[in-house]
């Protein structure tokens, strides 16, 4: 969706193997169901939109692209978003079925954000040296065995803490604040 509503009728044309310029909403919704497409997604919504007047017309556009899939082949649409844009949207597009039903994810305790960043760090080859952060003491309920150990929870706490449990941010954040020392150290 950063390419807009362009990018993603481009998308579906390759997809469909169709040129462009001949994929309209109908073309679109007879393709699909020659193919038996049961779903489709499409990631950041959010990019969309912009706040500001007619900021809502690649939303339009795409709304009117997909009508056909929802009313005559009742093809389930995914789709993500950040959640101010989902406020944004649903009161700037109250009529628009493309936002009917949503679920919102419950925010991610600080053990799973946690075991994700110490996973992809692993899968990443990186191993990070604490030694450098300097944290103040936090009364946990846990022990740890060194120094480093209770660093990097405390380190993790705060990525929890600042991304309100969303894993997409706190991994933002990993990995903004990761930094190779001089001596090679992560």
């Amino acid at each position: 969706t950063m390419q807009g509503f362009d990018g993603i009728k481009q998308s579906f044309a390759e997809y469909l193997e169709v040129p462009s310029d001949e994929l309209d909403a109908d073309r679109l919704a007879e393709l699909v169901a020659s193919r038996d497409i049961g779903f489709i997604a499409l990631d950041n919504l959010h990019y969309l939109v912009r706040p500001k007047m007619g900021g809502d017309a690649e939303l339009k556009k795409l709304d009117a692209f997909v009508a056909p899939l929802r009313s005559k082949l009742k093809i389930c649409l995914i789709l993500t978003l950040v959640k101010p844009a989902f406020q944004y949207m649903n009161n700037l597009r109250a009529d628009s079925a493309l936002l009917e039903d949503f679920i919102e994810p419950p925010p991610w305790s600080q053990e799973q954000i946690s075991e994700l960043i110490e996973a992809r760090s692993q899968r990443a080859g990186i191993e990070p040296d604490f030694s450098e952060i300097d944290l103040p003491y936090q009364y946990d309920d846990i022990d740890y065995d060194s120094l480093d150990e209770r660093t990097r929870s405390g380190f993790y706490r705060i990525l929890w803490g600042v991304s309100a449990g969303n894993p997409v941010v706190a991994l933002r954040l990993w990995s903004n604040s990761l930094a190779v020392a001089a001596d090679g150290r992560i």
